[in-house]
């Protein structure tokens, strides 16, 4: 019966207490992956922002014309008004 629970305690679950190459290599290659691809996103960020800035500025110069094309055409309609009056 020994021969029984032996190939029992062989087939359970353990753990070895070793560090191989291959981890610490595998365990590198994660980690220089990850920096690297942090270093990626923030330089695309920083173009986004970039971008989002100048659509930003267009965006205000276009609003201000339109702004004062609007006055203008108050200015005219008032005038046109006080005339008819």
């Amino acid at each position: 019966m020994g021969d029984v629970s032996d190939k029992n305690q062989d087939r359970s679950w353990h753990i070895k207490r070793e560090i191989t190459v291959g981890h610490l290599l595998t365990t590198g290659a994660i980690v220089v992956s990850a920096i690297s691809w942090g270093l990626t996103i923030e330089t695309r960020v920083a173009k986004n922002e970039f971008r989002i800035g100048e659509y930003r500025a267009g965006h205000d110069m276009a609003l201000q014309r339109i702004e004062n094309r609007l006055q203008r055409i108050e200015d005219k309609l008032d005038k046109k008004q006080d005339k008819d009056r």
